[in-house]
């Protein structure tokens, strides 16, 4: 089903110029009116978000009343499907009737495109999703696949409350590990280690790019932490007596392509000198990947302990489903997302609440259904 948006001085003006352009078959989803500044004067305004109804022919009209007289249970549901509904009548979508098992299909199918869910994704959560029930409002279809998503999201929550003393950071190049590092570290520590001898530490392992080692040295000294440099297996072993009076050491990586094979050898070797049981890996995925990029990235890294994964830059794309197959697909759970490039403000902790504000396309209010499951979460 397409929605179209019309701004207008007014509703009357603005539902007069969707009936123009449009017709009769226009029906009003939601209406937004607002107020703009013109100088020192404020100026009314209106948003309307519609849909169109399909008129039938004479033709359907003709074999509708014959199944209706054959069948006559169907007939009043016929007659209420296909009353006209003026937009003061049903202000919401969420009660409309679904027609048919096809229709729920369809249905599914454009909210979950519209999200940018996998192929693969879209295949397994249909038939499941439609197999022992029949939906019979919009707002029940909406309802059971929100459920179906977030009962699919997997979040490390252990990693928030009690983590490993040494975090890794992998990923491809140019996907915002440094930065996110520097966030997470801040987060850490205003979070959980207050106490004076609870500190947090950042170990840098690239030394092939020189702009991410000016960026981490420039962070570390602009917000008081401590940085750490390592370039090989013997600096590294020297540096852990050290690096084990720290609560919290989060390590950052080079980033790494498919070409690259002599560099991951290095960071492996690295990595081993790190107590492996003290030591947890996750990996940076930017949201603005496409899901085949996406998968890609997970195999390449599949090789290391991936316990999570973090998602960063949601603020540069309008969907999550990509990022959320990919961790169902492949077992990651969430753990962070970043939105935007301000140190240590653009860090959300990965929550069925913040998945819940970048979904679009429903006619559920996802606002309010996301403020819910936030005090929720806060009452459990």
């Amino acid at each position: 089903m397409e929605f179209i948006t019309l701004d207008a001085q007014d509703y009357e003006t603005a539902l007069k110029e969707a009936r123009t352009e449009y017709g009769p078959s226009v029906r009003v989803h939601t209406r937004n009116d607002y107020q703009i500044r013109k100088g020192m004067k404020k100026q009314r305004r209106c948003t309307i978000t519609f849909y169109l109804v399909k008129e039938r022919s004479l033709d359907e009209e003709t074999l509708q009343d014959h199944l209706d007289s054959s069948q006559e249970t169907g007939k009043s549901e016929t007659k209420e499907r296909n009353e006209r509904i003026e937009p003061g009548d049903s202000p919401n979508l969420i009660d409309f009737p679904i027609e048919s098992r096809e229709h729920q299909q369809q249905l599914l199918k454009e909210l979950l495109e519209e999200n940018d869910f996998a192929e693969g994704y879209i295949q397994e959560a249909i038939p499941i999703l439609c197999a022992d029930r029949q939906f019979e409002t919009l707002e029940e279809l909406e309802m059971g696949l929100l459920e179906y998503i977030i009962e699919g999201v997997t979040i490390n929550h252990g990693q928030y409350t009690k983590p490993k003393q040494f975090f890794v950071l992998l990923g491809p190049t140019g996907v915002g590990k440094t930065t996110t590092l520097v966030k997470m570290a801040l987060f850490y520590q205003k979070s959980l280690y207050e106490k004076e001898e609870e500190k947090v530490a950042l170990l840098s392992l690239d030394s092939y790019r020189t702009g991410a080692t000016n960026q981490i040295e420039l962070f570390s000294k602009d917000f008081g932490l401590d940085l750490f440099h390592a370039h090989s297996e013997e600096e590294l072993s020297e540096l852990l007596p050290t690096l084990e009076g720290y609560s919290l050491v989060l390590v950052d990586t080079m980033g790494k392509s498919a070409n690259q094979g002599e560099l991951s050898l290095h960071l492996k070797s690295l990595l081993r000198v790190l107590p492996q049981e003290r030591c947890s890996c996750a990996l940076a995925l930017s949201a603005s990947h496409k899901n085949r990029d996406l998968e890609r990235f997970v195999k390449l890294f599949s090789t290391y302990p991936l316990e999570s994964m973090v998602v960063t830059k949601l603020d540069e794309t309008e969907d999550i489903g990509n990022v959320l197959s990919v961790s169902k697909s492949n077992d990651l759970p969430l753990l962070f997302f970043t939105n935007g490039q301000k140190v240590p403000e653009n860090l959300l902790k990965a929550t069925n609440e913040a998945i819940l504000s970048y979904l679009r396309g429903f006619a559920l209010d996802l606002q309010a259904l996301s403020q819910n499951q936030n005090t929720s979460n806060h009452t459990q």
